[in-house]
């Protein structure tokens, strides 16, 4: 479909040049990924904890798939992150306390999910939290 044709760009072949794969942004001069925009299409599997690794990283954005299983405990080393958009997903479990870290985070919007269990304390920590979208799950 549409959105395969989409990822076409994500191949092993291809693997050399990430920063030219559809949905993801780099930094010109060093490469490193600063952003992930696949928001609405039609992906599913599991959050890699790996993407933890991503130290750079400003925005990730995966709303609107089908996306399952937990928020990788990993998510809370993304010490860049301003936006972590989850929304409109199939993701369970309890949200992580580590987010917490997340102190440049502006965004946290994990809404239309099935998250359960209660709220972290930890969230508060969140110095730069503006929006904290937590509707439509089970807390």
């Amino acid at each position: 479909g549409v959105f395969v044709e989409m990822l076409f760009s994500w191949t092993v072949e291809n693997a050399h040049n990430v920063c030219s794969w559809y949905g993801i942004r780099c930094r010109l001069h060093t490469r490193r990924v600063v952003g992930i925009h696949l928001a609405g299409r039609m992906l599913e599997g599991t959050l890699p904890s790996s993407l933890g690794n991503l130290s750079l990283l400003h925005i990730f954005n995966v709303a609107g798939n089908f996306f399952s299983g937990t928020i990788p405990r990993e998510f809370g080393q993304l010490k860049a992150l301003q936006v972590l958009d989850l929304s409109s997903n199939r993701i369970t479990g309890s949200i992580p306390a580590e987010l917490g870290q997340l102190r440049a985070l502006r965004t946290l919007d994990l809404s239309h999910n099935s998250l359960g269990r209660s709220i972290p304390v930890e969230l508060g920590l969140m110095q730069n939290l503006e929006q904290l979208l937590l509707d439509g799950n089970y807390l």
